[in-house]
C-alpha cells in the first residue's frame, strides 16, 4: 500500500526507511485520503492545506505496521533554499521517533541537494524547534500572533524561522506588497525608503491583521514596527531585516501560544551577529 522508499532518484542517495513521493509524482487516490485525514485529525483548520497536495514537493510519509499513515513532512526546493513544511506525527504515534526521523531525511535530501534549509515552526511545543537545533539549524525570526484558529478554535500561536547557512545571500533588492488573504496577512518588501513611506499609512491601518515589513538593513521605520530579527525572501533569495507591526495581533500573540525553545533575547542577537557577517 505504500511507495517505496527506493523509488528516490539514484543520485538523491537516501536510504530512510520512509516512503516518499518525488517532485512530479502525484499521489494515489487512497494515499490523499490518508494524507487529508492526518491533517483534519490534528487540526481544527490547517492553514496550508493545499500544500499537502502539491506534487512540486518531496513529501516524506511514514506508515504503521497496518498501513495507516502517521507521519508527514514536505520539502520545496526553490532557488538556493530547501523550505521545509508541514511535518505532522499523528497525535497516538508520538514520542516514537517518527518525527525525528522524518526530519532526518529532509535534512539528508537538503544537504545532497546543495541546499539551505529554512523552515517556520509553530510555537505550540519545543519538538519541532528542537529538532531543526539538532540539525545544526539556528533561530533567526519570530512571528507574533500570525497562526488563529489552526490547532483548535480561537488559538492564537506564533512562529520561529530556523535556517541553515545564510552566507550565500545578498540583502534585498526588490520593493512589493504581498497580500495572504486566506491567512490576513500582509508583507511589505522595500528594498528603498520611498517604498516603505508610501506603503506605511495604509499598513498602520491594519490592526487586526498580521503585517510585517521585510526591509534592507538601511531603510529606517518608525516605533509603529518591531524589530522581528532577519527573513528571506524567497522570490529573490536575498535576505532583509523583519519588522512586525505593532497591533493587536502582535498583542494577542504575546499572550496566546509562545512555547519557545531559544528566548526571543537570544533569537534577537543570534540576528544580529547573522547581520554584521551577512551586510558587508
Amino acid at each position: 500500500m505504500s511507495i517505496a522508499a527506493e523509488s528516490l532518484a539514484a543520485p538523491l542517495s537516501l536510504d530512510c526507511g520512509l516512503s516518499v513521493l518525488l517532485p512530479g509524482q502525484e499521489a494515489e487516490e487512497w494515499l490523499t485520503r490518508q494524507i487529508e485525514n492526518l491533517f483534519r485529525e490534528n487540526y481544527y483548520n490547517y492553514h496550508f492545506m493545499w500544500k499537502l497536495f502539491d506534487n512540486s514537493r518531496y513529501r516524506f510519509l511514514d506508515f504503521d505496521f497496518s498501513g495507516a499513515l502517521i507521519g508527514f513532512g514536505s520539502v520545496e526546493a526553490t532557488g538556493k533554499f530547501a523550505i521545509l513544511s508541514n511535518l505532522l506525527v499523528a497525535t497516538a504515534a508520538r514520542g516514537r521517533g517518527v518525527g525525528a526521523k522524518i526530519e532526518q531525511a529532509r535534512m539528508q535530501l537538503v544537504a545532497n541537494l546543495g541546499l539551505v534549509p529554512y523552515s517556520s515552526c509553530v510555537t505550540l511545543g519545543k519538538r519541532s524547534q528542537r529538532l531543526k537545533e539538532l540539525h545544526g539549524m539556528q533561530p533567526i525570526n519570530w512571528k507574533l500572533g500570525n497562526r488563529i484558529n489552526v490547532l483548535e478554535k480561537d488559538n492564537i500561536s506564533s512562529a520561529v524561522a530556523y535556517a541553515g547557512d545564510l552566507k550565500i545571500c545578498p540583502a534585498i533588492n526588490d520593493d512589493r506588497i504581498e497580500y495572504d488573504e486566506a491567512n490576513d496577512r500582509t508583507r511589505l518588501v522595500c528594498a528603498t525608503q520611498t517604498q516603505y513611506d508610501r506603503w506605511v499609512a495604509e499598513l498602520r491601518m491594519r490592526d487586526r491583521s498580521y503585517v510585517d515589513i521585510l526591509a534592507h538593513p538601511l531603510v529606517e521605520l518608525d516605533s509603529d514596527f518591531l524589530p522581528q530579527g532577519l527573513d528571506i525572501d524567497f522570490h529573490t533569495g536575498s535576505w532583509g531585516r523583519l519588522w512586525q507591526l505593532d497591533n493587536k495581533v502582535l498583542r494577542d500573540g504575546l499572550t496566546g501560544s509562545l512555547d519557545l525553545s531559544v528566548p526571543f533575547d537570544v533569537i534577537a542577537s543570534n540576528a544580529e551577529v547573522l547581520i554584521s557577517h551577512l551586510w558587508i
